[in-house]
């Protein structure tokens, strides 16, 4: 196997050697370091640790590539570090470096499932750049990124609406359509606080507020996962649970004649 390039040898390429934070950021450690002179630190930190990144290039006190050097390039790979790179949904544009091409991807592609397509057709792929026979192209990718001239070359790459935050919103809107239709039909008011119950407990399980062993204390101990539960029927008495664990007016419904409501169809 290739050993891929030094963290050095791909910075010197990219002409980011002497770059330094708040522009630039090589590890979680000089994140830490810069203390209130990273912008968006939260942010920082957690694409470092999610996606082990090699380097953040910052502008306008924003995020606005995450660089990762990888062995080597396979559509697997590509695939699951697209996906957590879009579910981030902070910087634009992710840049995969292996021991022969430099690929950038850009965070306003939806991700591909299949990851096995060619990369002709990857509407992910923004740019796809030979270290050695394009090292000039390689060198001033950096100045295209920070002077926008990529976004403006590549615009059929960066289309809003393919943001992880407005993919949501289209998903959320089409499920409730799906379930405002039919005989067991909900009320708005009852479908929406359903949903919003939905998003928040999902967003404890990717936490791991919501664990194993928090399954077992609620007498849940069959389930595993958000969907375990939906098809035992067992939502609510997980939303009984979290409405003691948690203040707020999301779980302050009657939620025993709610689940009523609740049929099969839903």
């Amino acid at each position: 196997m290739t050993t891929p390039a030094s963290a050095a040898t791909w910075q010197d390429e990219l002409a980011l050697t002497g770059r330094t934070p708040p522009l630039f950021f090589p590890d979680l450690a000089s994140v830490e370091a810069a203390g209130t002179a990273a912008a968006q630190a939260h942010h920082l930190l957690q694409a470092f640790e999610a996606l082990e990144l090699d380097g953040i290039l910052c502008q306008d006190n924003a995020p606005i590539t995450y660089f990762r050097e990888v062995p080597r390039l396979t559509p697997k790979l590509v695939s699951e570090l697209h996906r957590q790179f879009w579910n981030l949904g902070v910087s634009p544009l992710l840049v995969l470096i292996d021991a022969a091409e430099v690929h950038v991807y850009s965070g306003l592609a939806t991700p591909r499932p299949d990851g096995d397509s060619p990369a002709a057709e990857d509407e992910r792929l923004v740019v796809r750049l030979a270290r050695v026979a394009q090292a000039l192209e390689v060198r001033q990718l950096a100045l295209a990124i920070e002077s926008g001239e990529i976004f403006h070359r590549e615009q059929h790459a960066f289309d809003r609406n393919r943001r992880v935050d407005r993919q949501l919103l289209q998903n959320l809107k089409a499920t409730r359509d799906a379930m405002a239709v039919g005989p067991a039909r909900l009320d708005a008011r009852s479908l929406d606080n359903f949903l919003c119950r939905v998003v928040f407990t999902s967003y404890l399980f990717d936490r791991h507020v919501i664990d194993p062993r928090y399954l077992r204390e609620a007498g849940l101990d069959s389930a595993a996962t958000l969907r375990d539960l939906a098809e035992q029927r067992q939502l609510y008495r997980l939303f009984e649970r979290l409405s003691e664990d948690f203040n707020g007016d999301l779980f302050n419904d009657d939620l025993t004649a709610e689940a009523r409501g609740i049929q099969e169809a839903h």
